[in-house]
């Protein structure tokens, strides 16, 4: 008898646990959606996907200057 008891407490215990999980979704309300590449980055936000590498141009001319002088 107490055996059923203490595994009624068990399971009672196991229902009611204080570690409840909550799945938490990112907030896409920030990005705006003018192009198509935000957009898309919406899209991955949205689907809880991790954000794009985004190609900066101005920086990636900048190491290519041929003018620039070498210490």
């Amino acid at each position: 008898m107490k055996i059923i008891e203490i595994l009624l407490a068990l399971l009672l215990f196991s229902f009611f646990s204080l570690n409840v999980s909550a799945e938490t979704k990112p907030d896409c309300s920030h990005i705006k959606t003018d192009t198509l590449s935000d957009q898309y980055d919406k899209y991955l936000c949205k689907q809880g996907k991790p954000p794009r590498k985004k190609f900066m141009l101005g920086t990636k001319l900048k190491e290519l200057n041929l003018f620039k002088k070498k210490n």
